[in-house]
């Protein structure tokens, strides 16, 4: 069993797919578009989660929280930058209301490399509402949600 803690910095990464403030036609992004990520291995609960999403269209960028958007076929990708260098990105398939499939990597993107590991969920929106309201500020720790991303 793999144990993955997700703090509390989690709560603020909760899904959204709202719409940048830059011009998404002149931005590149740090992720490739027309790629397609599959998300494979275990959810919170340790069931399995799979997806795949094709970034389809262009990143809109958003200063206020240092976040690219990538809208996709299935889903999207949401890209955080930090001040202090490292970044972190996750894919969400939506493509299923009642299991919205999700990897978290605590990692920056780098274009030499085609598979990551992080932290996985899946549910209904009110369910993945729940485990962020669990964890905000708890100090909370979940057993579980081992995902891959892998890129092609």
């Amino acid at each position: 069993m793999f144990s993955v803690l997700l703090c509390a910095a989690l709560v603020g990464c909760a899904p959204s797919a709202s719409s940048g403030t830059a011009n998404a036609q002149a931005l590149q992004g740090p992720l490739p578009l027309g790629e397609t990520w599959v998300i494979g291995g275990l959810d919170q609960n340790n069931n399995k989660i799979e997806g795949k999403v094709t970034l389809t269209r262009a990143p809109s960028y958003r200063d206020s929280d240092q976040r690219w958007f990538y809208g996709g076929d299935t889903g999207y990708a949401l890209y955080y930058e930090q001040a202090t260098g490292n970044a972190t990105f996750r894919v969400w398939d939506v493509s299923k209301s009642g299991r919205l499939v999700a990897c978290y990597v605590f990692r920056p993107f780098s274009a030499d490399q085609k598979s990551y590991s992080g932290a996985g969920l899946a549910g209904t929106e009110e369910e993945i509402d729940a485990v962020f309201a669990k964890l905000s500020g708890s100090g909370t720790r979940l057993v579980g949600g081992e995902c891959t991303l892998t890129r092609s």
